[in-house]
């Protein structure tokens, strides 16, 4: 956490150094690499993320009309009493 806490007041000196210095052109500069790295985390993020399982179209509608009756039987473990 102490080496994140440096490096934002690391970038948050220099953006003070380019907003005193008036510097328009490095600020442009710092602001495109920004939303470039911005939006490679959002599409970084959206390629991990995983895509839940969807049911076949049998076994949507089988509980759809039959509800829990067209499940198919769970095998009742070793310790199990009926």
């Amino acid at each position: 956490v102490l080496r994140w806490l440096e490096l934002y007041s690391r970038q948050l000196d220099e953006l003070r150094q380019l907003i005193a210095d008036q510097d328009a052109n490095k600020l442009g500069e710092l602001l495109e690499e920004s939303v470039q790295a911005y939006l490679e985390g959002l599409t970084h993020g959206e390629q991990n993320r995983s895509q839940p399982d969807l049911p076949s179209g049998g076994s949507y509608f089988r509980s759809m009309f039959l509800g829990k009756l067209g499940e198919p039987r769970k095998k009742p473990d070793a310790g199990e009493r009926k």
